[in-house]
């Protein structure tokens, strides 16, 4: 930004358009606040925010414009437009822990989605968070492994397995 503000600022709409709001449509979530050069973003489910993130960061591997991303589920309270909440707080304070163009994913938002997500996460050590008296287990969303899974799962879809039949004769 300081090198560079109406050019970042320029990426930064391109990537807004273009990346985040056809994300979070697409699985049913609401950008409630956007903030300089941040988003807040509520989900139905932790499936669809884990989902959402997982293909934000996914689109803009390679792009020069590095996102954060937090995801934890919890109540909230909704109030003039805005989202307020220890769910907000926490959220935001994994973002602020995360590896430029990577996301941080709560033990408790893990544990909502269950399965369901089909995203490959990494265990990362407990955190300490600001503002929060015990350290929370987060899980990091591993690019890397969600590809691995998908290659692998098209290698099984298209591998053609046959059958023969063997007869066993006992030798005396």
């Amino acid at each position: 930004m300081r090198d560079d503000p109406e050019g970042t600022l320029r990426d930064l709409q391109r990537i807004l358009d273009q990346v985040v709001r056809p994300a979070v449509r697409d699985h049913s979530g609401q950008i409630f606040k956007l903030l300089g050069d941040g988003a807040l973003v509520e989900f139905h489910t932790a499936t669809m925010a884990i989902s959402a993130t997982h293909e934000i960061l996914q689109r803009l591997r390679g792009d020069p414009v590095r996102l954060r991303a937090g995801v934890h589920v919890g109540d909230v309270t909704e109030q003039g437009g805005d989202i307020f909440g220890e769910a907000v707080n926490m959220a935001a304070r994994l973002q602020a822990l995360a590896e430029p163009g990577g996301g941080l994913v709560s033990k408790t938002a893990t544990e909502v989605a269950g399965k369901s997500a089909d995203i490959a996460l990494k265990p990362e050590s407990s955190v300490r968070l600001k503002g929060f008296d015990a350290p929370v287990d987060a899980y990091s969303i591993d690019l890397e492994g969600t590809q691995r899974q998908a290659r692998l799962a098209r290698m099984a879809a298209s591998q053609e397995i046959r059958f023969t039949r063997a007869l066993l004769h006992k030798s005396r």
